[in-house]
């Protein structure tokens, strides 16, 4: 497995456990468990849970920034908020929904 792919799986895990039971309640070695790899691979990557947090908080951002792309291409106003309404029924069904 590569080490971006380590990463990328530490920052999804992160952002399941941060959503299922809080940051200040997940440890990094729920993360570690979840994201199936050895714990020393979370200090490897994210020398503390804040720089995990932020590196969450990053991709999070990365991924709206990347859905307002999306929609801004839809020129029909009503078209654009049934897309909108579209993903988060996705997101909520992934239990992934995040725009609350």
């Amino acid at each position: 497995m590569t080490t971006m792919l380590k990463r990328d799986r530490l920052i999804e895990a992160a952002k399941a456990k941060f959503y299922q039971q809080g940051v200040a309640l997940t440890t990094l070695a729920d993360i570690a468990q979840q994201a199936q790899v050895p714990l020393g691979n979370v200090y490897y990557h994210f020398r503390t849970k804040e720089a995990l947090v932020e590196a969450v908080v990053q991709a999070h951002t990365q991924e709206l920034q990347s859905l307002f792309r999306k929609w801004e291409l839809i020129a029909d106003p009503c078209q654009r908020l049934l897309a909108l309404l579209q993903t988060a029924r996705e997101q909520e069904h992934d239990g992934n929904f995040s725009f609350s």
